[in-house]
């Protein structure tokens, strides 16, 4: 393993887990069927890197989460080259890249969080972003065998480029009709303010976004409104 984060690789997931846990990213230990659950309580603050590695050894698992604590991933669910480069061309060259078993994370530092609907637009692609929200790291194995291999140039996430694009208006254009299918909104809307965590740091949909969620269903007179005597 070579040591110099420009030019770096590993045997295994526990020695990336090492590298960047000791570089101060707040990491968790992952499972389960598709590698991707939570082993641990959630819970805001940085767990310490001995119950990290000692988590999924009494586990089995080959799979870790980073949380994105000033990190935003794009999260491409296709294989194309064509995408990735689209996506890299509007947000701007980034070292830190990861293949995953359906396609490729793109990491990088924002100033201001990067609320962007890219599903809206028509791409199988997910916005991650925020210290509630994580995705599996790189030399990561998942239970049938799907890895997320690095193949940037730079494995380190202290030295990612900030985002590129602007974003002071794009949370006022999340509505209803780009959250859900047409016909759709009054099962889907309840389901996302009442569902369970999931994919999070600290569990569950923030405070702000189940009070977006919430405001969105009785715009849509999908919650009855509380009249005060």
């Amino acid at each position: 393993m070579t040591r110099t984060a420009q030019n770096i690789s590993f045997q295994n997931s526990k020695d990336a887990i090492s590298h960047l846990w000791n570089e101060g990213a707040s990491l968790i230990p992952t499972g389960k069927e598709d590698g991707k659950v939570r082993l641990t309580k959630p819970t805001i603050r940085r767990l310490p890197l001995s119950t990290v590695l000692e988590t999924l050894q009494r586990n089995g698992s080959n799979a870790y989460g980073i949380c994105l604590a000033k990190i935003a991933v794009i999260d491409i669910d296709d294989k194309s080259d064509e995408l990735a480069q689209l996506m890299v061309k509007r947000f701007g060259v980034t070292p830190f890249k990861v293949s995953t078993p359906k396609g490729l994370h793109l990491y990088y530092a924002y100033h201001e969080k990067p609320l962007i609907n890219l599903r809206s637009e028509g791409y199988e692609i997910d916005v991650k972003v925020g210290a509630t929200s994580y995705v599996v790291g790189p030399y990561s194995i998942r239970p049938d065998g799907g890895t997320y291999d690095f193949i940037g140039q730079n494995f380190s996430l202290n030295h990612l480029p900030v985002i590129q694009g602007n974003f002071t208006t794009l949370s006022k254009k999340i509505t209803a009709k780009s959250l859900v299918p047409e016909g759709e909104r009054n099962l889907t809307l309840t389901k996302k303010a009442a569902q369970p965590p999931s994919m999070t740091c600290r569990g569950g949909l923030d405070r702000i976004m189940r009070h977006r969620l919430l405001t969105l269903m009785r715009q849509y007179a999908l919650l009855p409104r509380i009249e005060k005597d």
